[in-house]
């Protein structure tokens, strides 16, 4: 059987203008650090996805991942909320400093993988992706740790302006953070709401990822009044 080989010609991705692209950029820049390196995609069917990352630093240490390219795309916001400045977002996810980014064992590319992924749910499903939004996988996300859902959240720890990048539109542009949750977490969100765990979560919030952090249920007994 002949290998089909995909070529970039064959797609029509949806993409950032220059001018975009120079503004998110910018932003990231800004805001979060200065870029130290790109995880270009090769081949992109419907959005052109990089990864950006920041690098540790004294003030910041700490990996912070970005994606970019998927608020090329305008998510389908529901009716009932109306609200046409949600329909844009990037994703992004902060690593310990020892983490191997450039790794391409699953143990330490899972996140890499579902912050590429994540950036499609909104075109596959037709849908859109806010806060305190939760996904969650079939599996574990890899043999080392036992997180499988993902919580979309504000990055307000980077910053009150880090949260919302101005295109050359006027049009606001949202920037998500993924914190991974544990199963038990995700059941406590569905019985008792989104801001009850959020009080669970409380100042320990998991800002950079720990892969064997504690679970928040079974830490604190899921004592909610």
């Amino acid at each position: 059987m002949e290998t089909q080989i995909i070529k970039q010609s064959d797609f029509t991705p949806e993409l950032y203008t220059q001018e975009q692209l120079d503004c998110v950029e910018n932003h990231i820049k800004k805001h979060f650090g200065k870029i130290g390196h790109i995880f270009h995609e090769n081949v992109s069917p419907d959005i052109h996805v990089d990864v950006y990352v920041v690098e540790p630093t004294e003030e910041k240490n700490y990996y912070t991942l970005l994606t970019v390219g998927m608020g090329a795309h305008k998510m389908n916001v529901p009716e009932n909320i109306g609200d046409e400045t949600l329909a844009r977002a990037e994703l992004l996810i902060k690593l310990p400093p020892t983490w191997d980014i450039k790794a391409y064992e699953e143990e330490y590319y899972w996140p890499l993988r579902w912050i590429r992924q994540m950036t499609r749910y909104p075109i596959k499903y037709d849908t859109w992706l806010g806060y305190g939004y939760i996904y969650t996988a079939k599996e574990t996300f890899a043999e080392n740790t036992d997180f499988s859902s993902l919580l979309f959240d504000i990055p307000i720890t980077s910053g009150k302006e880090a949260c919302i990048c101005t295109l050359p539109d006027g049009k606001p542009l949202r920037f998500f953070q993924m914190i991974p949750l544990y199963k038990e977490e995700v059941a406590y969100r569905s019985e008792k709401g989104i801001s009850a765990l959020f009080r669970l979560l409380g100042n320990e919030y998991p800002d950079i990822l720990d892969i064997s952090r504690q679970n928040f249920v079974e830490k604190f007994g899921a004592v909610e009044k």
